[in-house]
């Protein structure tokens, strides 16, 4: 992913969120800029959602945000061994993740997914949501 930016415009069930959450770039995070405005510095330890990231570009996604010094939340809908995998390899190189299971299908399962983020990272709302959930009808 090294060098390509990414415009992740985030939607949580067909709304669009904040613009600080929705618009977000790998590539600038890299370079040490947030929300793609030159000059401002990316804190670290920006806490990000990346939704159905146990796998697939989800998981991409969140272990290049890891690499940045993000505290990432790897959503899962049922693979709990995949999204304790890619904790483990953010982990690994340093960085913060938590699985974190719910059905972004679902409004409640998406308002506890948000509070165990808070609950997880003290306190913390995510400034950054990847919204990658999807599913596979056979």
């Amino acid at each position: 992913m090294k060098g390509i930016g990414f415009v992740m415009y985030a939607t949580l069930l067909g709304m669009m969120v904040p613009k600080s959450w929705a618009l977000r770039t790998v590539g600038s995070l890299r370079r040490g800029m947030s929300g793609g405005r030159a000059g401002m510095a990316m804190s670290g330890g920006d806490v990000a959602i990346v939704t159905g990231s146990s796998r697939g570009i989800g998981k991409a996604i969140a272990l290049e945000l890891g690499k940045t010094g993000c505290r990432v939340v790897i959503n899962y809908a049922s693979s709990s061994g995949a999204a304790d995998e890619v904790v483990g390899q953010i982990k690994s190189e340093g960085g913060e993740a938590v699985a974190i299971q719910a059905d972004c299908s679902k409004f409640e399962d998406v308002e506890k997914l948000f509070k165990e983020t808070s609950t997880a990272f003290d306190g913390d709302m995510p400034s950054i949501l990847v919204h990658n959930a999807g599913i596979t009808r056979d």
